[in-house]
C-alpha cells in the first residue's frame, strides 16, 4: 500500500489537473501580477503574454476534448511551447484533435481509465493517508495512477 501511494504521488506531482486548464479568463486575484513576476521571474510584459497564452490554450480544451472522444487521455499546458497538449489513445482521433489547435501526443491510457484507477487508490487509501500527504493524482502523460 505504501509503495502504491508513493508511486501515485510521484506520478501525479507535476501534472496540472484538466480543470485548471479550463478557466475561461486569466485569474484576477489581488497581487497576482507581482506574485507571477516574482515566482516565475517574469517582467510585466512577459507575465501578460503568458496569461494570454494560457487563456488561449484553456479555451481550446472543450473542443479538443470533444474531438478526442473516448480516446481523450488528459490535457496539460506546455509553458515551453505555449500550447495545450492533449493526450490521445491510439491514432484514430489525432487529426481531429490537432484541427482544434491543440498539440497532440500519444498516451497509453484514457482519462476515464485513469480516473477509475485513481478512484480505486482513493478507496484503498481510505483514512490511512499520512498527514503529510495532501493529495495525489493520476499522470496522463505516463498513464500511471
Amino acid at each position: 500500500m505504501k509503495a502504491l501511494l508513493t508511486a501515485v504521488l510521484a506520478a501525479g506531482f507535476l501534472t496540472v489537473p484538466v480543470q485548471a486548464l479550463a478557466a475561461p479568463d486569466p485569474l484576477t486575484v489581488a497581487d497576482q501580477s507581482a506574485a507571477m513576476q516574482r515566482d516565475f521571474g517574469l517582467t510585466e510584459q512577459q507575465m501578460q503574454a503568458r496569461l494570454a497564452a494560457e487563456t488561449s490554450a484553456a479555451k481550446l480544451l472543450p473542443s479538443a476534448r470533444k474531438a478526442a472522444g473516448a480516446a481523450f487521455g488528459g490535457a496539460w499546458y506546455d509553458a515551453a511551447t505555449q500550447k495545450l497538449v492533449v493526450g490521445v489513445v491510439g491514432a484514430a482521433r489525432t487529426d481531429a484533435v490537432r484541427a482544434t489547435g491543440a498539440r497532440v501526443t500519444a498516451v497509453p491510457v484514457s482519462a476515464k481509465a485513469l480516473n477509475q484507477r485513481k478512484a480505486a487508490v482513493d478507496k484503498l487509501a481510505g483514512k490511512a493517508v499520512p498527514r503529510a500527504v495532501s493529495g495525489w493524482a493520476a499522470d496522463p502523460r505516463t498513464g500511471k495512477s
